[in-house]
Formats: C-alpha cells, structure tokens, sequence
C-alpha cells in the first residue's frame, strides 16, 4: 500500500469546536431557532466530535483504500501512531464496498474480491483494537459512484443504495458490527430530506446496534435544523472539500451562525480534512 503515515493524516473530524468548519447553505447569517434538547442516549453516541480515518478523501474515485487490507493496515496504524490515544476511533468504509444486493432476501453483501473474508470479520479486527467500525450507504437507490463518477479501471456496477432497503440494511450493518454509518444523498430526486433520513435513523433504532448516525447532504437540505430531532449525531454543513486552500476558506466562511445547532449528542459536520494529500503545506 501507499505510505501509510500519508493516508492516515487524511483523518475526518465533524468538529464543531473553536475550529469547527460549520456551514449552512441557506443563510449562514441568520439566528438559529434553539435547537431540540438531545436525548442521554443520543449524547452517549457523540459525546464529542466523532473522529477517525476514512477512505475517500485519500483514494477517491479510484476507490483504491476500499479493501480489507487498507483497511485493516489502517487500523493498526491508528494504534501504533498514537491517533487511538488522541482520541481518534473510528475507521471508516466509503464508496465502493457493495457487492450488490441479494434480489430474495434484500440483503446487501460486500464485494468479495475487495473484501474476502467479509464485513464482520473486518469489524471483529478493527474492535479487537479497541475501534470503531464505519460504512457508507445512500439515501437513494445507487450510491453516488453510480452517477458516473467512477474510475475508468475500476469494473464496479453494484453501487447499492438504501431507497426502500433502510430496515434490511441497517439490520445487516447492526448484524457485522457496524458503529457508525454515512449516508450520502445521491439519487435523492423527488425525496422528502427530512422524511428519508429520518426513515434509515428509525432503522437504526430498529436494529437494536447504537450506531453513530451522519447525515451527508453537502449543506443543501439544512439538515443542521432537523438532524438532532430525527436522531442523528452529525449533518453536513457544506460541499464536499477539496485539496485546496480555496476550498478550506469557502467552508470556513460558511460556519458563523451555526454555533447553536450543536452540543453534545449532535454536531456540525465541515466535511474531512485533507492534511497529508501532498497539496497543502504546513
């Protein structure tokens, strides 16, 4: 694999501290209603920012870092480097990991040359560390990989989505081990934001697994105003970032307003950082 010490300072944070990245694609100037007061359990998920490493922002649409061995080459790195003690716990699975989706028992299922030995033999390892386990999925019927945004070495065509799959696929992630799940808002066309993402936090609850739940809808659905209430833990406050200074400025100045939708249990989410991508300097 490439250099590990590189991939692992691609750390995402949904920080909504002194430094938070917080945006609003409405009006990020106007006064926020108070927000729904958390419930005990909800703070017990997200206590803190939830942070850790993730796949995208390093390999992209070349989907190179969506295997077990990166992923699990990941995990002990975490440990060994220190970024476990610092407080940094969850490794987490992007685009790229469906094998397609079981047309009988709507079971999603990984993909078997990316993943061998199957979903919760790589939770069982990344736990046995003392981590935490995260995936990807879509509010709608594919992922956003199936948009066409895929490398053209790349041969996969499974890009499952959750449309009308919800209960049967966090049954499944709850089931693996799964501790916290993005999902993304792909193929979303005539959906209900609201309405479909509180459906797939219902599933969470329904499956019986407290999973750490991320509302990926790139500050377009100001998920900020209802998230907490439908019982997620962080939402999305702008557009994807970019390896640029440019687009760490755009993020930054998207965050005044929007202090008073977090605290404990529910956070403002500004997107991944990109330190160790070799564009930006020190």
């Amino acid at each position: 694999m490439k250099n590990v010490s590189g991939i692992l300072s691609t750390i995402f944070f949904t920080l909504g501290l002194s430094i938070a990245f917080t945006a609003c694609a409405t009006n990020p100037k106007a006064t926020p209603t108070e927000p729904a007061r958390s419930t005990a359990a909800t703070e017990m998920l997200a206590p803190t920012p939830p942070m850790g490493w993730e796949a995208w922002n390093y390999a992209g649409i070349t989907c190179s870092a969506t295997n077990e061995q990166v992923l699990r080459e990941m995990a002990d790195a975490m440990v060994a480097s220190g970024m476990k003690d610092a407080g940094y716990e969850y490794i987490r699975i992007d685009e790229c990991w469906t094998g397609g989706r079981d047309p009988k028992t709507g079971k999603v299922f990984p993909d078997a040359k990316r993943f061998p030995s199957g979903m919760k033999a790589l939770a069982d390892y990344v736990h046995a560390r003392g981590l935490k386990l995260g995936i990807y999925t879509d509010v709608g019927r594919k992922t956003c990989m199936a948009a066409g945004h895929v490398d053209p070495h790349e041969k996969i065509s499974n890009h499952e989505g959750s449309l009308n799959y919800e209960f049967e696929d966090a049954k499944q992630y709850a089931e693996w081990g799964i501790d916290h799940v993005k999902n993304d808002f792909c193929f979303s066309k005539g959906l209900n934001p609201k309405g479909i993402y509180a459906k797939f936090a219902d599933a969470i609850r329904a499956s019986g697994r407290p999973m750490v739940y991320n509302l990926c809808g790139w500050g377009e659905i100001s998920a900020h105003k209802w998230g907490r209430e439908i019982g997620a833990q962080s939402w999305r406050i702008g557009p994807d970032i970019e390896n640029t200074w440019k687009s760490v400025l755009l993020i930054l100045d998207m965050m005044p307003g929007l202090e008073a939708y977090q605290s404990p249990g529910g956070w403002n989410d500004p997107d991944m950082l990109e330190v160790g991508n070799g564009v930006l300097t020190p």
